[in-house]
């Protein structure tokens, strides 16, 4: 956790964001395996929509919107399930996209200070050294720190939170 030292204010903001949209995802995620399981049972037993409160309230009240019957009731729940499932499958594609970006943002931005902090340094400092080793040396250091630090650790708390939302439903 050494490397949050190494963003500003404003990128911690930014990565409380990403953290937010991390977790929507996962509870997204939970409820898209959530629908699965009792889709499925009504599917394999059409009755359970004359039994089960619940179901039997949704089909009512979708009678209400020109269903008719339980075959098009269970057509409508899959277009919800499906529905449900691509919504899911967007916000974890645009969450996947923020986290490459924020991991890549931060690697310019850490470069860029790390860059800015040499050239700043006073002109003797420069005598004994190349200037295009310095250059590729701090380049490939940020790379090496975000490639096996920040990334690994976004990765990480995505995959934790989805897993624990998971878990949470399966308990």
């Amino acid at each position: 956790m050494n490397f949050l030292y190494l963003l500003t204010s404003h990128e911690k903001r930014i990565s409380v964001l990403l953290f937010l949209m991390i977790l929507i995802m996962s509870i997204l995620d939970m409820i898209g395996v959530a629908s699965i399981i009792p889709f499925i049972a009504v599917l394999t037993n059409p009755d359970l929509v004359e039994s089960n409160n619940y179901l039997n309230y949704m089909f009512q009240f979708s009678k209400k919107y020109g269903v008719e019957n339980i075959q098009e009731f269970l057509i409508l729940l899959g277009v919800l399930m499906f529905i449900i499932l691509v919504t899911s499958l967007t916000f974890k594609a645009i969450t996947t996209y923020f986290q490459v970006r924020f991991v890549q943002m931060r690697e310019y931005s850490i470069g860029k200070r790390f860059v800015e902090a040499s050239l700043n340094q006073p002109y003797i400092w420069f005598l004994d050294k190349n200037s295009a080793d310095l250059g590729k040396t701090v380049l490939s250091e940020v790379g090496q720190v975000i490639a096996t630090g920040l990334r690994p650790f976004i990765q990480l708390v995505a995959d934790s939170m989805v897993t624990i939302a998971i878990i949470i439903l399966l308990i």
